[in-house]
Protein backbone atom coordinates (compact mmCIF):
# COMPACT_ATOMS: atom_id res chain seq x y z
CA UNK A 1 0.00 0.00 0.00
CA UNK A 2 1.50 3.66 -1.29
CA UNK A 3 1.47 6.06 1.89
CA UNK A 4 -1.21 8.64 2.52
CA UNK A 5 -1.56 11.74 1.14
CA UNK A 6 -0.46 14.80 2.98
CA UNK A 7 -3.36 16.89 4.95
CA UNK A 8 -3.59 19.74 7.03
CA UNK A 9 -4.45 19.38 11.15
CA UNK A 10 -7.62 19.98 12.08
CA UNK A 11 -8.85 19.91 15.80
CA UNK A 12 -11.50 17.56 17.14
CA UNK A 13 -14.96 19.55 16.69
CA UNK A 14 -16.76 20.62 20.15
CA UNK A 15 -18.59 17.83 19.95
CA UNK A 16 -15.90 15.07 19.78
CA UNK A 17 -14.60 16.61 22.60
CA UNK A 18 -17.36 16.48 24.41
CA UNK A 19 -16.98 12.74 24.29
CA UNK A 20 -13.78 13.25 25.62
CA UNK A 21 -14.89 14.71 28.19
CA UNK A 22 -17.80 11.94 28.88
CA UNK A 23 -14.89 9.43 28.95
CA UNK A 24 -15.64 7.69 25.58
CA UNK A 25 -12.24 6.89 24.71
CA UNK A 26 -11.75 3.67 23.27
CA UNK A 27 -11.34 2.38 19.75
CA UNK A 28 -14.51 0.82 18.21
CA UNK A 29 -14.89 -2.41 16.74
CA UNK A 30 -16.79 -3.76 13.98
CA UNK A 31 -16.49 -7.18 11.68
CA UNK A 32 -18.14 -7.41 8.24
CA UNK A 33 -18.09 -10.76 7.22
CA UNK A 34 -17.31 -12.02 3.07
CA UNK A 35 -17.96 -15.43 1.72
CA UNK A 36 -15.24 -15.83 -1.57
CA UNK A 37 -13.86 -18.98 -2.63
CA UNK A 38 -11.16 -16.64 -4.57
CA UNK A 39 -9.85 -14.96 -1.33
CA UNK A 40 -6.57 -14.03 -2.79
CA UNK A 41 -7.92 -11.86 -5.70
CA UNK A 42 -10.73 -10.53 -2.44
CA UNK A 43 -7.87 -9.46 -0.60
CA UNK A 44 -6.34 -7.87 -3.62
CA UNK A 45 -9.24 -5.92 -4.05
CA UNK A 46 -9.84 -4.90 -0.30
CA UNK A 47 -6.00 -3.55 -0.75
CA UNK A 48 -7.16 -1.52 -3.38
CA UNK A 49 -10.25 -0.11 -2.22
CA UNK A 50 -8.20 0.55 1.50
CA UNK A 51 -5.84 2.44 -0.72
CA UNK A 52 -8.45 4.89 -2.95
CA UNK A 53 -10.09 5.70 0.26
CA UNK A 54 -7.37 7.28 2.35
CA UNK A 55 -5.63 8.88 -0.86
CA UNK A 56 -9.22 10.33 -1.65
CA UNK A 57 -9.79 10.86 2.56
CA UNK A 58 -6.49 11.82 3.78
CA UNK A 59 -7.69 12.29 6.98
CA UNK A 60 -8.54 8.61 7.69
CA UNK A 61 -5.08 7.71 7.62
CA UNK A 62 -4.55 10.55 10.38
CA UNK A 63 -3.84 10.12 14.31
CA UNK A 64 -5.28 11.61 16.99
CA UNK A 65 -3.08 13.78 19.43
CA UNK A 66 -2.68 16.45 21.62
CA UNK A 67 -2.65 19.88 20.44
CA UNK A 68 0.99 21.19 21.99
CA UNK A 69 1.04 23.71 24.68
CA UNK A 70 -2.99 24.19 24.25
CA UNK A 71 -4.10 25.21 27.86
CA UNK A 72 -7.80 23.60 27.04
CA UNK A 73 -6.16 20.54 26.20
CA UNK A 74 -7.40 20.20 22.92
CA UNK A 75 -6.91 17.46 20.32
CA UNK A 76 -6.35 17.55 16.64
CA UNK A 77 -6.07 14.73 13.85
CA UNK A 78 -2.77 15.10 12.27
CA UNK A 79 -0.75 13.27 9.95
CA UNK A 80 1.42 10.27 11.07
CA UNK A 81 4.99 10.09 10.52
CA UNK A 82 6.27 7.28 7.85
CA UNK A 83 7.67 5.41 10.33
CA UNK A 84 4.63 5.46 12.02
CA UNK A 85 2.62 4.16 9.37
CA UNK A 86 4.59 1.71 8.39
CA UNK A 87 4.66 0.23 11.99
CA UNK A 88 1.14 0.17 11.91
CA UNK A 89 -0.56 -0.14 7.88
CA UNK A 90 -4.13 0.96 6.94
CA UNK A 91 -4.74 -2.97 6.38
CA UNK A 92 -3.23 -5.77 8.42
CA UNK A 93 -3.37 -9.61 7.11
CA UNK A 94 -3.88 -12.47 9.25
CA UNK A 95 -3.93 -16.55 7.78
CA UNK A 96 -6.43 -18.06 9.85
CA UNK A 97 -5.81 -22.02 8.99
CA UNK A 98 -9.47 -22.92 9.41
CA UNK A 99 -12.88 -23.12 7.23
CA UNK A 100 -15.02 -19.68 7.67
CA UNK A 101 -17.70 -20.64 10.09
CA UNK A 102 -20.88 -21.17 8.41
CA UNK A 103 -22.67 -19.06 11.39
CA UNK A 104 -22.03 -17.07 14.62
CA UNK A 105 -18.61 -15.44 14.18
CA UNK A 106 -18.73 -14.31 17.72
CA UNK A 107 -18.23 -17.55 19.48
CA UNK A 108 -15.64 -18.05 17.09
CA UNK A 109 -13.67 -14.52 18.04
CA UNK A 110 -14.68 -15.53 21.70
CA UNK A 111 -12.98 -18.70 21.54
CA UNK A 112 -9.34 -17.51 20.05
CA UNK A 113 -9.75 -14.54 21.89
CA UNK A 114 -10.83 -10.64 20.42
CA UNK A 115 -7.24 -9.66 20.23
CA UNK A 116 -6.42 -11.91 17.34
CA UNK A 117 -8.57 -10.73 15.09
CA UNK A 118 -8.46 -6.80 15.39
CA UNK A 119 -5.53 -4.40 14.37
CA UNK A 120 -6.02 -2.37 17.52
CA UNK A 121 -6.39 -3.26 21.17
CA UNK A 122 -9.83 -2.00 22.66
CA UNK A 123 -8.13 1.29 24.39
CA UNK A 124 -5.15 2.96 23.28
CA UNK A 125 -2.10 1.65 24.80
CA UNK A 126 0.32 4.50 24.35
CA UNK A 127 0.51 8.20 22.68
CA UNK A 128 -0.32 6.58 19.12
CA UNK A 129 -3.94 7.00 18.54
CA UNK A 130 -4.85 6.12 14.50
CA UNK A 131 -8.36 7.46 13.02
CA UNK A 132 -8.68 3.84 11.70
CA UNK A 133 -7.18 0.55 10.51
CA UNK A 134 -8.28 -2.48 9.21
CA UNK A 135 -7.50 -6.14 9.72
CA UNK A 136 -8.19 -9.26 7.26
CA UNK A 137 -8.39 -12.33 8.58
CA UNK A 138 -8.40 -14.46 5.84
CA UNK A 139 -10.11 -17.91 6.58
CA UNK A 140 -10.86 -21.03 4.02
CA UNK A 141 -14.06 -19.50 1.98
CA UNK A 142 -13.93 -15.93 3.13
CA UNK A 143 -12.44 -13.10 4.54
CA UNK A 144 -13.33 -11.48 7.67
CA UNK A 145 -12.93 -7.90 7.66
CA UNK A 146 -12.30 -5.75 11.30
CA UNK A 147 -12.61 -2.07 11.39
CA UNK A 148 -11.33 -0.56 14.29
CA UNK A 149 -11.98 3.57 14.62
CA UNK A 150 -11.47 6.03 16.80
CA UNK A 151 -14.46 6.71 18.69
CA UNK A 152 -13.30 10.19 19.83
CA UNK A 153 -13.81 11.26 15.77
CA UNK A 154 -15.89 8.44 14.16
CA UNK A 155 -19.54 7.31 15.46
CA UNK A 156 -22.22 4.80 14.71
CA UNK A 157 -23.11 6.87 11.33
CA UNK A 158 -19.46 7.57 10.23
CA UNK A 159 -18.98 3.74 10.40
CA UNK A 160 -21.90 3.30 7.79
CA UNK A 161 -20.74 5.80 5.82
CA UNK A 162 -17.02 4.61 5.36
CA UNK A 163 -18.41 1.20 4.73
CA UNK A 164 -20.63 2.76 1.67
CA UNK A 165 -17.20 4.53 0.14
CA UNK A 166 -15.00 1.80 0.50
CA UNK A 167 -17.44 -0.46 -0.82
CA UNK A 168 -17.42 2.27 -4.05
CA UNK A 169 -13.62 2.06 -3.45
CA UNK A 170 -13.49 -1.80 -3.79
CA UNK A 171 -16.36 -1.97 -6.84
CA UNK A 172 -14.56 0.55 -9.16
CA UNK A 173 -12.87 -0.74 -11.79
CA UNK A 174 -10.48 2.13 -11.82
CA UNK A 175 -9.66 5.51 -9.62
CA UNK A 176 -12.65 6.81 -8.02
CA UNK A 177 -13.72 10.39 -6.63
CA UNK A 178 -14.66 11.55 -3.19
CA UNK A 179 -14.52 15.26 -3.86
CA UNK A 180 -17.75 16.38 -2.72
CA UNK A 181 -17.41 13.77 0.27
CA UNK A 182 -14.30 15.99 1.44
CA UNK A 183 -15.69 19.06 0.81
CA UNK A 184 -19.11 18.18 2.90
CA UNK A 185 -16.38 17.09 5.94
CA UNK A 186 -15.65 20.96 5.84
CA UNK A 187 -19.25 21.76 5.69
CA UNK A 188 -20.27 19.69 8.55
CA UNK A 189 -16.72 20.78 10.73
CA UNK A 190 -18.05 24.45 10.22
CA UNK A 191 -21.71 23.86 11.45
CA UNK A 192 -20.89 22.16 14.33
CA UNK A 193 -17.72 24.94 15.17
CA UNK A 194 -20.49 27.95 14.70
CA UNK A 195 -22.69 26.10 17.56
CA UNK A 196 -20.98 28.82 20.12
CA UNK A 197 -22.03 31.41 18.58
CA UNK A 198 -25.45 31.39 19.26
CA UNK A 199 -26.96 32.15 22.01
CA UNK A 200 -27.28 30.50 24.92
CA UNK A 201 -31.16 28.89 24.76
CA UNK A 202 -33.37 29.07 28.32
CA UNK A 203 -32.14 26.79 31.26
CA UNK A 204 -34.11 23.23 30.81
CA UNK A 205 -37.54 22.92 32.78
CA UNK A 206 -37.12 21.47 36.21
CA UNK A 207 -38.61 18.09 34.84
CA UNK A 208 -35.65 17.97 32.28
CA UNK A 209 -33.37 18.60 34.94
CA UNK A 210 -30.55 15.92 34.46
CA UNK A 211 -29.59 13.73 37.44
CA UNK A 212 -26.44 12.00 39.18
CA UNK A 213 -24.86 8.56 37.01
CA UNK A 214 -22.66 6.54 38.51
CA UNK A 215 -19.95 5.45 37.36
CA UNK A 216 -19.39 2.33 34.59
CA UNK A 217 -18.85 -0.67 36.49
CA UNK A 218 -14.97 -1.53 36.99
CA UNK A 219 -14.98 -4.83 34.72
CA UNK A 220 -12.08 -6.11 32.90
CA UNK A 221 -13.15 -6.92 29.01
CA UNK A 222 -11.90 -10.67 28.88
CA UNK A 223 -14.14 -11.28 31.71
CA UNK A 224 -17.58 -9.83 29.75
CA UNK A 225 -19.48 -12.60 28.46
CA UNK A 226 -21.07 -11.98 25.47
CA UNK A 227 -24.37 -13.08 23.23
CA UNK A 228 -26.63 -12.59 20.36
CA UNK A 229 -30.46 -12.96 20.89
CA UNK A 230 -33.21 -12.92 18.04
CA UNK A 231 -36.54 -11.39 18.53
CA UNK A 232 -39.22 -12.49 16.33
CA UNK A 233 -40.54 -9.07 14.59
CA UNK A 234 -44.40 -10.19 14.93
CA UNK A 235 -43.98 -10.10 18.66
CA UNK A 236 -41.99 -6.58 18.71
CA UNK A 237 -44.50 -5.58 17.32
CA UNK A 238 -47.38 -6.89 18.95
CA UNK A 239 -45.64 -5.30 21.93
CA UNK A 240 -45.45 -1.87 20.48
CA UNK A 241 -49.07 -2.06 19.68
CA UNK A 242 -49.91 -2.99 22.75
CA UNK A 243 -47.87 -0.38 24.44
CA UNK A 244 -48.77 2.32 22.30
CA UNK A 245 -52.97 1.43 22.79
CA UNK A 246 -52.43 2.88 26.45
CA UNK A 247 -50.91 5.99 25.87
CA UNK A 248 -52.58 9.34 25.28
CA UNK A 249 -53.02 11.08 22.17
CA UNK A 250 -49.60 12.92 20.79
CA UNK A 251 -47.59 10.45 22.55
CA UNK A 252 -46.13 6.95 20.69
CA UNK A 253 -43.40 4.32 21.09
CA UNK A 254 -41.21 3.50 18.12
CA UNK A 255 -39.96 -0.23 17.93
CA UNK A 256 -36.48 1.43 18.90
CA UNK A 257 -38.21 2.31 22.01
CA UNK A 258 -39.81 -0.76 22.50
CA UNK A 259 -36.65 -3.12 22.33
CA UNK A 260 -34.75 -0.72 24.69
CA UNK A 261 -37.66 -0.85 27.06
CA UNK A 262 -37.48 -4.98 27.01
CA UNK A 263 -33.50 -4.71 27.40
CA UNK A 264 -33.58 -2.59 30.72
CA UNK A 265 -36.80 -4.94 32.43
CA UNK A 266 -34.55 -8.08 31.45
CA UNK A 267 -31.56 -5.75 32.65
CA UNK A 268 -33.12 -4.83 35.55
CA UNK A 269 -34.98 -8.01 36.73
CA UNK A 270 -31.03 -9.74 36.42
CA UNK A 271 -29.06 -7.03 38.00
CA UNK A 272 -31.74 -7.42 41.07
CA UNK A 273 -30.47 -10.56 41.40
CA UNK A 274 -27.07 -9.60 41.57
CA UNK A 275 -26.98 -6.97 43.47
CA UNK A 276 -26.30 -4.16 40.73
CA UNK A 277 -27.51 -0.95 39.26
CA UNK A 278 -30.07 -1.25 37.30
CA UNK A 279 -31.84 2.07 37.72
CA UNK A 280 -30.69 4.03 34.28
CA UNK A 281 -30.48 3.38 30.31
CA UNK A 282 -28.09 5.35 28.52
CA UNK A 283 -27.64 5.72 25.11
CA UNK A 284 -26.36 7.68 22.31
CA UNK A 285 -28.40 10.35 20.08
CA UNK A 286 -26.83 11.62 16.97
CA UNK A 287 -27.57 15.01 16.44
CA UNK A 288 -26.38 15.00 12.63
CA UNK A 289 -29.96 15.65 11.21
CA UNK A 290 -31.32 16.85 14.48
CA UNK A 291 -28.95 20.32 14.56
CA UNK A 292 -30.17 23.27 12.74
CA UNK A 293 -28.69 23.40 9.51
CA UNK A 294 -28.15 19.08 9.89
CA UNK A 295 -24.96 17.84 8.42
CA UNK A 296 -24.13 16.34 5.11
CA UNK A 297 -25.50 13.03 4.73
CA UNK A 298 -21.69 11.64 4.70
CA UNK A 299 -20.13 13.54 7.42
CA UNK A 300 -17.48 11.79 9.12
CA UNK A 301 -17.15 12.61 12.68
CA UNK A 302 -18.70 12.05 15.91
CA UNK A 303 -22.40 13.50 16.38
CA UNK A 304 -23.35 12.10 19.56
CA UNK A 305 -24.84 13.26 22.88
CA UNK A 306 -25.25 10.61 25.64
CA UNK A 307 -28.30 10.50 27.16
CA UNK A 308 -29.74 8.80 29.66
CA UNK A 309 -33.28 7.68 31.43
CA UNK A 310 -33.92 7.34 35.15
CA UNK A 311 -36.20 5.14 36.37
CA UNK A 312 -38.10 4.97 39.59
CA UNK A 313 -36.45 1.79 41.91
CA UNK A 314 -39.95 0.96 43.60
CA UNK A 315 -42.05 0.79 40.61
CA UNK A 316 -39.88 -1.35 38.53
CA UNK A 317 -39.21 -4.09 41.79
CA UNK A 318 -43.12 -3.80 42.36
CA UNK A 319 -44.22 -4.13 38.74
CA UNK A 320 -41.42 -7.29 38.55
CA UNK A 321 -42.61 -8.74 41.55
CA UNK A 322 -46.38 -8.26 40.36
CA UNK A 323 -45.25 -10.05 37.11
CA UNK A 324 -43.29 -12.88 38.63
CA UNK A 325 -46.07 -13.91 40.93
CA UNK A 326 -48.43 -14.49 37.83
CA UNK A 327 -45.86 -15.92 35.10
CA UNK A 328 -48.82 -17.18 32.57
CA UNK A 329 -49.43 -13.65 32.07
CA UNK A 330 -47.15 -12.49 29.28
CA UNK A 331 -47.07 -10.29 27.61
CA UNK A 332 -49.60 -8.30 29.35
CA UNK A 333 -48.62 -8.20 32.86
CA UNK A 334 -45.51 -6.71 31.57
CA UNK A 335 -47.58 -4.16 29.52
CA UNK A 336 -47.87 -0.81 31.95
CA UNK A 337 -44.28 -1.23 33.00
CA UNK A 338 -43.06 -1.78 29.67
CA UNK A 339 -44.95 1.29 28.16
CA UNK A 340 -44.09 3.71 31.09
CA UNK A 341 -40.40 2.80 30.25
CA UNK A 342 -40.65 3.49 26.41
CA UNK A 343 -42.53 6.51 26.91
CA UNK A 344 -39.89 7.76 29.35
CA UNK A 345 -37.03 6.72 26.55
CA UNK A 346 -39.17 8.53 23.77
CA UNK A 347 -39.75 11.66 26.13
CA UNK A 348 -35.82 12.28 26.06
CA UNK A 349 -35.06 11.22 22.72
CA UNK A 350 -37.21 14.20 21.53
CA UNK A 351 -36.19 16.73 24.00
CA UNK A 352 -32.43 16.17 22.71
CA UNK A 353 -32.94 18.75 19.90
CA UNK A 354 -31.29 21.52 18.37
CA UNK A 355 -31.30 23.71 21.82
CA UNK A 356 -30.17 20.87 23.77
CA UNK A 357 -26.97 20.71 21.20
CA UNK A 358 -26.67 24.69 21.78
CA UNK A 359 -26.54 24.53 25.35
CA UNK A 360 -24.33 20.47 26.03
CA UNK A 361 -21.74 23.09 23.38
CA UNK A 362 -21.89 26.16 25.46
CA UNK A 363 -21.44 23.96 28.95
CA UNK A 364 -18.30 22.35 27.28
CA UNK A 365 -16.76 25.94 26.65
CA UNK A 366 -17.32 26.88 29.88
CA UNK A 367 -15.18 24.24 31.17
CA UNK A 368 -11.57 25.27 31.45
CA UNK A 369 -10.03 22.22 30.45
CA UNK A 370 -11.05 19.65 28.64
CA UNK A 371 -9.73 16.75 30.41
CA UNK A 372 -10.79 12.92 29.54
CA UNK A 373 -13.87 12.08 32.05
CA UNK A 374 -14.75 8.71 33.56
CA UNK A 375 -17.73 6.85 31.77
CA UNK A 376 -21.04 6.34 33.55
CA UNK A 377 -24.51 4.15 33.51
CA UNK A 378 -26.01 1.14 34.97
CA UNK A 379 -27.56 -0.29 31.55
CA UNK A 380 -25.76 1.15 28.06
CA UNK A 381 -28.01 0.65 24.61
CA UNK A 382 -26.38 1.38 21.30
CA UNK A 383 -28.68 1.27 18.12
CA UNK A 384 -26.75 -0.03 14.86
CA UNK A 385 -29.72 -1.13 12.98
CA UNK A 386 -28.90 1.98 10.49
CA UNK A 387 -25.57 0.41 9.50
CA UNK A 388 -26.18 0.07 5.88
CA UNK A 389 -23.52 -2.61 5.34
CA UNK A 390 -26.10 -5.37 4.25
CA UNK A 391 -26.88 -2.98 1.22
CA UNK A 392 -23.17 -2.30 -0.11
CA UNK A 393 -22.01 -4.13 -2.95
CA UNK A 394 -17.97 -4.52 -2.70
CA UNK A 395 -17.45 -5.72 -6.73
CA UNK A 396 -17.56 -9.09 -8.56
CA UNK A 397 -14.96 -11.14 -6.27
CA UNK A 398 -16.44 -9.55 -2.21
CA UNK A 399 -19.85 -9.22 -3.16
CA UNK A 400 -22.15 -8.24 -0.28
CA UNK A 401 -21.54 -8.60 3.32
CA UNK A 402 -23.04 -11.71 5.19
CA UNK A 403 -22.50 -10.88 8.27
CA UNK A 404 -22.07 -8.34 11.06
CA UNK A 405 -20.48 -8.12 14.31
CA UNK A 406 -20.33 -5.42 16.69
CA UNK A 407 -17.25 -5.96 19.13
CA UNK A 408 -17.02 -2.76 21.21
CA UNK A 409 -16.82 -3.63 24.64
CA UNK A 410 -18.21 -2.05 27.33
CA UNK A 411 -19.65 -3.56 30.22
CA UNK A 412 -23.33 -3.79 30.77
CA UNK A 413 -24.20 -3.35 27.02
CA UNK A 414 -26.66 -4.05 24.13
CA UNK A 415 -26.29 -3.56 20.29
CA UNK A 416 -29.17 -3.36 18.64
CA UNK A 417 -27.74 -4.82 14.55
CA UNK A 418 -29.02 -4.21 11.37
CA UNK A 419 -31.74 -6.83 10.41
CA UNK A 420 -30.01 -9.69 7.91
CA UNK A 421 -31.11 -9.87 4.40
CA UNK A 422 -33.50 -13.40 3.99
CA UNK A 423 -35.05 -13.84 0.83
CA UNK A 424 -36.85 -10.96 -0.24
CA UNK A 425 -37.15 -9.40 3.83
CA UNK A 426 -35.57 -9.20 6.69
CA UNK A 427 -34.85 -11.00 9.52
CA UNK A 428 -35.46 -10.91 13.06
CA UNK A 429 -34.03 -8.43 15.13
CA UNK A 430 -30.99 -9.19 16.93
CA UNK A 431 -29.37 -7.86 20.15
CA UNK A 432 -25.90 -8.57 21.04
CA UNK A 433 -25.25 -8.44 25.28
CA UNK A 434 -22.25 -7.69 26.94
CA UNK A 435 -22.42 -8.72 30.34
CA UNK A 436 -20.79 -10.71 33.06
CA UNK A 437 -21.55 -13.92 32.78
CA UNK A 438 -23.70 -14.81 36.10
CA UNK A 439 -26.30 -11.80 35.24
CA UNK A 440 -25.90 -13.31 30.89
CA UNK A 441 -26.85 -16.29 31.34
CA UNK A 442 -30.53 -14.95 33.31
CA UNK A 443 -30.74 -12.74 31.24
CA UNK A 444 -31.08 -15.48 28.57
CA UNK A 445 -34.01 -17.18 30.26
CA UNK A 446 -35.63 -14.10 31.31
CA UNK A 447 -39.21 -15.00 30.61
CA UNK A 448 -40.24 -11.96 28.40
CA UNK A 449 -36.57 -12.06 25.94
CA UNK A 450 -37.70 -16.38 25.72
CA UNK A 451 -41.35 -14.98 24.59
CA UNK A 452 -40.01 -12.32 22.75
CA UNK A 453 -37.83 -15.09 20.82
CA UNK A 454 -40.68 -17.27 19.91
Amino acid sequence: MSLPVAFEPFLLSSLEHYLVVAGIGSYGCNYFIFRTENTDDALSTLNTGVTRLVQELPFLAGEVAPVAGDSRRRLEVRPSSIDVFEKCPMLVVREVNSPLPASDFGRTIDAAGDNAYRPLPPKPDGPFQPVLRFQANMFHGGIVLCFCWNHLLIDGTAVSNVIQMLASCCRAETSVSLKSIRQQQDLGRKIISDIIERPLPEKMSADDESFVLHNLEEVATESIARETMQFSPRRIDELKTACNERLSVGQYCTTNDILMALYWIIGARASIAHGKRFLAISFAVSMAKRCRPSLPDSYIGSTLVLQSVQGNQHEIVDALSTIDSNPSSIPDAYTPLLAKLATQIRAKILATDDQHLTRTIHELYEMSQWNPGQGKGDLLFSNLSFNGCYKQDFGPVLGPVVGFEPRTVYPNMAYLKPRRPVGTGLGPWELTLMFDPKRLEMMKNDPLLVWAST
